[in-house]
């Protein structure tokens, strides 16, 4: 009750809520008042989506089940998938909705974000140990193509007897292309739930132009000047304890070599006709000046 009555005070635009407090098959203690929650109406529903009125977002019904909750928003004008999922600890996660959900976005390339309980330990988000269920929940989020967002090992859930990392942020493909979640962090401020506030922020994802490397072109006797004079300090014979570290080395000269004698540039709007010389060009516009 306190915990989600502690939620009303905090103003995020979208909240996912695992185990919600609820009676009578209602959320209960979650002031609505600005906001809209959304989940499976059911006595025992163990997933709901608090979604600030702000935020043009929907409900999906076919994604909405006792412990899956599905919102569909608009992120840079892509419909994108926000998922909470309960994963019972004594149910197989591959029993689990998130798998139907999960099918969806991969089949159809929705952006899909999906925060879940997932009662599972796996170093991969964060926790000190991985156990059996850690390695089946894994095995399913490869499947999907899925990959994790958590950063660190800070503990999101904590009670007198145990402490541990299992609460995890998940993107697909599709989401993982097109937006940049940063900032992920575990909130050291208290929470009134043995569970603790995971925060980050969704932003347009900043992609990096794509650079080609023409070798065609590539100034080969620049190339063999740059390497050539440290070719004898791999001559000799190197001790399997640091043949990583030379390969590494080696690796990082040829790519220096590489970006002297012939830099990565952007690619070419179009496929250079080979019969087009400097001249062409130049009657070319003579010709359009006229």
């Amino acid at each position: 009750k306190v915990a989600s009555a502690e939620l009303t005070q905090r103003e995020y635009e979208i909240v996912v809520v695992p185990e919600p407090y609820m009676t009578k098959g209602l959320v209960r203690n979650i002031n609505k008042q600005g906001s809209k929650l959304i989940y499976k109406n059911n006595k025992d529903a163990r997933a709901c989506i608090r979604v600030n009125d702000c935020v043009s977002a929907w409900a999906v019904p076919q994604f909405l089940s006792r412990d899956v909750s599905t919102i569909s928003i608009e992120i840079f004008n892509r419909t994108t998938y926000v998922v909470v999922a309960y994963l019972d600890i004594l149910e197989n996660v591959r029993d689990s909705d998130i798998c139907k959900v999960m099918k969806h976005c991969k089949d159809y390339s929705v952006p899909l974000l999906l925060g879940m309980d997932s009662n599972a330990h796996n170093q991969l988000w964060g926790s000190s140990d991985t156990n059996t269920r850690g390695e089946q929940l894994e095995e399913l989020l490869d499947e999907f193509g899925m990959t994790v967002l958590n950063r660190g090992g800070v503990p999101t859930f904590e009670s007198s007897r145990a402490k541990s990392v299992i609460d995890v942020l998940v993107c697909n493909d599709s989401a993982f292309a097109n937006l940049t979640v940063s900032n992920w962090r575990v909130d050291p401020k208290e929470s009134f739930s043995d569970h603790k506030y995971v925060l980050f922020h969704v932003g347009n994802c900043n992609i990096e132009p794509e650079l080609v490397r023409n070798l065609r072109t590539c100034r080969w006797d620049v190339f063999r000047l740059y390497t050539e004079h440290l070719a004898p300090a791999f001559d000799e014979k190197v001790d399997s304890a640091a043949i990583d570290v030379v390969a590494e080395s080696l690796q990082g000269l040829l790519q220096k070599g590489l970006d002297c004698a012939c830099p990565a540039r952007p690619p070419l709007p179009f496929k250079p006709v080979p019969w087009i010389s400097k001249e062409i060009l130049a009657k070319r516009k003579t010709v359009d000046k006229a």
